[in-house]
């Protein structure tokens, strides 16, 4: 905007009209440096995100405390849709970390699809997923509530380059879980005798 020095360096969230095939051709033909943040974190954003999550969370505060119907703030909230004053919280299952990135993978529930963020809170006190180890062998490696809770995180260095699990990966493993946990049990009918 007429000050007279070059951009080396763009920083975007992850949405797709930052992260797209024609930006990327962009950016390298410039020579610009194309840095992303992790989704869902107004913090590495800057003031406009703060101004944004300001206006929501003010919204969403009066639609609680009124117990007005949703619908009804939309034109005090001309910036904000209702999607944004929806409940914000989902349940999730810890996949793994972000490949080069800073962040959780997360497996979510609700959407049934993977996400990558830094806004986490663990409830360890939830049933475990996984069965528990009654046999004679060893038993696999337990985290204690003092790994947990040192701050340290692991420095892994993959044999292998990373691959993302496919979508079908995902549901077979995944699967069970949906069956046991989130469908309802079926009802047998009695048969009556004819």
């Amino acid at each position: 905007v007429g000050l007279n020095k070059t951009v080396r360096y763009v920083r975007t969230d992850n949405g797709t009209e930052f992260v797209n095939h024609t930006m990327t051709e962009y950016y390298e033909r410039i020579g610009i440096f194309h840095q992303k943040t992790m989704p869902r974190t107004p913090q590495q954003n800057g003031v406009a995100e703060r101004q944004n999550r300001t206006l929501v969370e003010a919204a969403r505060t009066m639609l609680i405390f009124s117990k007005a119907l949703m619908f009804l703030w939309e034109e005090a909230v001309a910036t904000a849709y209702l999607g944004k004053l929806q409940p914000t919280a989902d349940t999730g299952i810890f996949v793994g970390y972000a490949p080069n990135r800073k962040g959780y993978r997360i497996y979510n529930k609700r959407t049934r699809r993977i996400i990558e963020t830094i806004h986490v809170q663990f409830n360890e006190l939830t049933e475990p997923m996984a069965p528990v180890h009654l046999g004679t062998g060893p038993a696999p490696n337990l985290l204690t509530p003092g790994q947990i809770s040192s701050g340290l995180v692991p420095n892994l260095v993959p044999a292998t380059p990373y691959a993302p699990p496919t979508n079908k990966e995902l549901e077979i493993l995944f699967q069970p879980m949906f069956d046991d946990y989130l469908e309802p049990p079926r009802a047998e009918r009695p048969v009556s005798p004819a």
